[in-house]
């Protein structure tokens, strides 16, 4: 399995390489880092092989993705025909030329995409030289051959002995059944009786002759396991497989067809062959269990059979009947041994002391024992008359049976409501036991330690035979008590569902009602937010206007001090070059007095008056544009004197109106979050709202189908009027007027 599954898996990888490189052949440039492989030339005797030499190297990196099952883009790989034929892209080779065949390209790398790729899945490699060179060869030939042989089916052994563990376990809904699987074995438990009722068995795998003997569910190790809602179905996992056992309800193996009246009574014998019933018209059917047929009809009687009984040893069977007679038959041959009258209609008949004895339980209350005559011995003209009669019951006696083969105890079931214990040899009653209720029917299991009475009043009860105490009631369908308890269940998570739901619609409703107060809050701050920044941008309005009027009338100041200034440097320099000029001048005249010359003289005097004259001048306008530097410093102090004091109430005011604003925004923003918060809550409701409406619905149904259920426990619980046990004594099976057989642990 384990190499099947990896050929597998890398013939899925190498298939996806062909498929990049056909879908991809009209790309006609190289990859950068694509690496052309180099083809070897290979010398090969004779024609190359496909299927032998070729074909394993497609299988080992082509065919993953182009086989018969997976054909990307239409190419299968798997014979030269299919090659030849191409796909979706065009023949991948062209016979005798390997220069033009695609796939060869694509392979060796002379062309993208590269076969099989970089990185993939299964780690397949690029082909080798050798190999490359083989295909080339191969379609330089004519890419011909044939693929004769077919891939063989795996070979199914059985699994060896002491592989037997268990990777799955199921419990059925009603808690009924446990399944577990067993290495490839499947077993069943009924898990009250904690007992293995079974293996489940495919027959087709008996009929492979892989297996020879049943109990066999999977070719492989089982799972996993589930059972269906009803408990009816099994699911199993196994290798690649999945199986659906079901479980049929009210089989039997066969009817027992002949009857030509209504059946009054039915034994079977020790040893499972025969099965004796007991007709409304006198006769008795003997059946011969192993084929279901009619072996012999015992006639006699006249009037209904009541019961009848087989013998220990399987050889007699003994029948009561309506006729006030009880007779004894050979099974051999179907003869009539003793045909004995009593006293009162024989409702019940039971073999006693080793088959010596017959035990017959009368209409008129009496239990009577008869020894069974010698078949050899002289017929006496003396009617038999019965070795002991037993009294006690105050009602009809309606059923009898020996506590062991020896048939030294027997016990006896009556109208009057009891079960007794006798012993039979005295005749003396050892333990009572009260139904309550008229006796239809008693058995006892196999080791004489449990007794079953069936009564009338609806109801089977299990009785522990050495202190008489009641050990179960048995009544009605057990399966629709389950149902009834899992409703019940249900029904409380139901309503436990209601609550919840209902809870989550109270809080919802609380959301929708703590958000509309919460978006009623925001909306009122929102308000007050907003009245306070009309507030604050009222009275930030005058001091901003203040701050503002000052600073333009600072920025005037600063700009009349710096035209001062610039007037008092014009000056400084205007005066300090008239200063020169008047010195220049003076000193001009100076020379020109030492000279003659009068006019020179004349001149420099007047250049000396013009001189002092614009000095004199100029002097004054320094000292103005002194005086009007001092001026504008002085203003320009007092405007930035005043722009200081202006400052930090105007900032304040500012920051105020701030801070009012973006109040105002997280407040209108806090209001649409409400809104969007009430609109979510409002919105959700409507979901609560209908999911209490679905869970009060379902919880209404589950009510409604849990007194349905009930009244089908009511209903089931009808008169039984038979009860049996099992050889092996594991299970008690009852039976009555609901025509079903009931089976209890």
């Amino acid at each position: 399995m384990i190499n099947l599954r990896f050929c597998v898996a890398a013939w899925g990888l190498a298939m996806g390489c062909v498929v990049m490189l056909l879908t991809a052949s009209s790309q006609t440039s190289l990859a950068a880092d694509l690496t052309p492989i180099q083809i070897a030339a290979v010398t090969h005797e004779g024609p190359v092989d496909f299927e032998k030499e070729v074909l394993p190297i497609f299988r080992r990196k082509c065919l993953a993705c182009h086989n018969a099952t997976e054909a990307e883009s239409d190419l299968v790989l798997e014979t030269p025909q299919s090659i030849l034929k191409g796909g979706s892209e065009g023949p991948a080779v062209v016979g005798g030329k390997s220069a033009e065949s695609l796939l060869l390209m694509l392979a060796s790398r002379q062309k993208e995409p590269a076969m099989p790729p970089d990185g993939n899945d299964v780690k397949a490699k690029p082909l080798t030289p050798e190999e490359l060179g083989l295909i080339k060869l191969w379609i330089d030939q004519g890419a011909k051959g044939e693929v004769l042989g077919t891939a063989a089916p795996v070979a199914w052994q059985p699994l060896p002995p002491g592989v037997n563990p268990i990777y799955a376990v199921a419990v059925s809904p009603d808690g009924q059944y446990a399944a577990a699987g067993r290495a490839n074995q499947i077993f069943l438990y009924h898990i009250p009786s904690k007992r293995e009722v079974g293996r489940l068995t495919d027959p087709s795998l008996i009929e492979s002759g892989i297996y020879s003997k049943p109990g066999v569910a999977e070719l492989d190790l089982v799972q996993s396991l589930v059972f269906s809602p009803d408990s009816q179905t099994l699911a199993s996992g196994g290798y690649r497989t999945a199986k659906l056992w079901q479980r049929a309800r009210n089989s039997h193996k066969a009817d027992l067809a002949g009857l030509e009246s209504p059946a009054r009574a039915i034994a079977v014998s020790a040893d499972g062959k025969w099965a004796a019933i007991a007709e409304d018209n006198g006769k008795i059917k003997l059946f011969e269990l192993a084929t279901g047929k009619v072996a012999q009809t015992l006639a006699g009687h006249s009037a209904a059979v009541s019961d009848v009984c087989f013998s220990v040893d399987g050889t007699k069977l003994v029948s009561g009947s309506q006729d006030k007679t009880f007779r004894v038959w050979t099974i051999a041959d179907g003869k009539e041994i003793v045909n004995i009258e009593t006293a009162a209609p024989v409702n019940a008949v039971a073999f006693v002391t080793e088959d010596k004895q017959v035990a017959t339980g009368g209409a008129d209350n009496l239990i009577r024992l008869w020894a069974l005559p010698d078949p050899t011995a002289e017929k006496s003209e003396e009617a038999p008359k019965p070795v002991k009669e037993i009294s006690g019951h105050t009602g009809p006696i309606k059923s009898l049976v020996a506590m062991s083969a020896a048939g030294t105890e027997m016990v006896s079931g009556s109208q009057d409501g009891t079960a007794r214990l006798w012993n039979v040899a005295a005749g003396t009653m050892v333990r009572q036991m009260s139904h309550g209720a008229p006796i239809t029917s008693v058995a006892v299991r196999g080791d004489g330690q449990r007794i079953a009475s069936a009564s009338s009043n609806n109801t089977a009860r299990l009785w522990n035979s050495t202190n008489g105490q009641q050990i179960a009631e048995l009544k009605g369908d057990f399966r629709t008590k389950i149902e009834v308890d899992n409703l019940t269940r249900a029904v409380a998570l139901a309503k436990r569902e209601v609550d919840a739901a209902k809870k989550d619609l109270d809080e919802a409703n609380k959301r929708k009602t703590a958000e509309t107060d919460n978006a009623k809050k925001a909306a009122d701050a929102a308000k007050l937010a907003d009245e306070e920044s009309k507030k604050k941008d009222e009275a930030s309005k005058k001091p901003l206007a203040d701050k503002d009027a000052a600073d333009k009338a600072l920025e005037t100041a600063k700009a009349a001090l710096a035209k001062a200034d610039e007037t008092k440097k014009a000056a400084d320099t205007e005066l300090a070059a008239a200063a020169e000029a008047l010195k220049k001048a003076q000193a001009d005249l100076a020379a020109a007095n030492k000279g003659d010359d009068q006019a020179a003289k004349d001149a420099a005097q007047k250049a000396v008056q013009e001189a002092d004259a614009k000095n004199k001048a100029t002097s004054e306008a320094k000292k103005k544009a002194d005086a009007d530097l001092t001026a504008a410093q002085n203003t320009a102090k007092a405007a930035e004197t005043k722009v200081t004091q202006l400052t930090a109430p105007a900032q304040k005011a500012l920051d105020e109106k701030n801070a009012a604003e973006r109040a105002l925004t997280a407040a209108n923003r806090s209001v649409q979050r409400a809104g969007e918060a009430v609109k979510a809550a409002t919105d959700a409701i409507p979901m609560f709202d209908a999911a209490v409406k679905q869970m009060e619905e379902k919880a209404k149904q589950t009510e409604a189908t849990l007194a349905t259920a009930k009244t089908a426990v009511t209903a089931s619980e009808k008169p039984v009027l038979s009860v049996a046990f099992s050889h092996d004594g594991a299970v008690l099976a009852t039976a009555g007027d609901d025509q079903i057989v009931h089976t209890w642990s």
